[in-house]
């Protein structure tokens, strides 16, 4: 499964036409029903933004392929500061806080659960204040409507503050429940949530709460998450990035490459290439780019 189209005349060349026409049309639905815009005329010396269809294929920790994916992106790198936004900023999990939580629950053998929100960035209100106008959705205009534009009443993809809307709506939600006389740590990395605590009782009201709140996937127990699987067992937590050494092997054919103890050659010295500028560009090697990859392995 690899034929992840860039335009609806790709769609309409693909094996797996349909599949992407009901991805398309249901996160056109998720748009709609979530009263992310209403249609209305553009106001003199206003502009819309424009916005684009993208699609992609998405896949598990390990490389499986999971489902069709498409996304409403707004171009946002056409807003202007002061006029379409102000404040950007949200706060997202990193790696070292993801490895203290599962320091946690290997020690204290707690249950940890992961959910997966449909759409979040949807679920994020725009200011009273703000007002941003787009571009009907291509291939989605309603008839009749040609002349409108959306005005959003939510949040969008690609919308420089949507990360900061999907923040504050889940922050503010999450205080609101409040829980007391026991440890619940939940951790967001946009749309991907784990929770774990000292209570199952109350890691099963959190997830309840959430699933009342927004439209989410509980995923059960924690598998996956930034690319690392995740197996728990009792006080055990193993922690694993076979995934993305695959996808690195397959990218710079090492696929059937043999593993090694050195990284060289005991006692070979390098010397410098005898080769001209032009030759070593046509040799075309991603040197950087594979320290680069290997790097980014070694510090998750």
């Amino acid at each position: 499964i690899n034929d992840t189209p860039q335009s609806f005349a790709d769609i309409e060349a693909s094996p797996n036409k349909q599949a992407w026409l009901e991805a398309t049309q249901d996160e056109y639905n998720s748009l709609l029903n979530n009263g992310t815009w209403v249609l209305t005329d553009l106001p003199p010396g206003r502009k819309a933004l424009a916005c684009k269809w993208l699609w992609r294929n998405k896949f598990d920790a390990v490389g499986r392929f999971t489902k069709y994916k498409a996304r409403l992106v707004i171009k946002g790198f056409l807003q202007r500061y002061g006029l379409d936004y102000l404040e950007i900023f949200a706060p997202v999990l990193r790696y070292n806080t993801l490895r203290l939580v599962l320091f946690l629950v290997a020690c204290n053998s707690w249950k940890i659960r992961q959910m997966d929100v449909k759409t979040a960035f949807l679920n994020g209100s725009l200011d009273d204040d703000t007002e941003i106008y787009m571009a009907q959705p291509p291939n989605y205009v309603l008839p009749g409507t040609e002349g409108q534009v959306c005005k959003l009443q939510k949040a969008i993809y690609g919308l420089k503050q949507a990360p900061r809307c999907w923040y504050l709506t889940l922050h503010q939600f999450l205080v609101g429940i409040g829980f007391e006389q026991s440890m619940v740590l939940l951790t967001v990395y946009v749309d991907d949530i784990t929770i774990t605590g000292n209570n199952n009782d109350d890691i099963e009201k959190a997830c309840d709460e959430l699933k009342q709140r927004f439209e989410m996937t509980d995923l059960g127990q924690l598998k996956s998450i930034l690319g690392i699987q995740v197996d728990v067992k009792g006080n055990v937590v193993t922690m694993s990035q076979q995934g993305y050494v695959e996808v690195l092997l397959d990218k710079f054919n090492m696929v059937d490459c043999n593993p090694v103890s050195t990284p060289e050659v005991i006692g070979q010295v390098l010397k410098p290439s005898k080769l001209n500028q032009s030759d070593v560009k046509a040799l075309n090697l991603p040197y950087r780019e594979l320290v680069g990859s290997l790097q980014y392995l070694v510090m998750k």
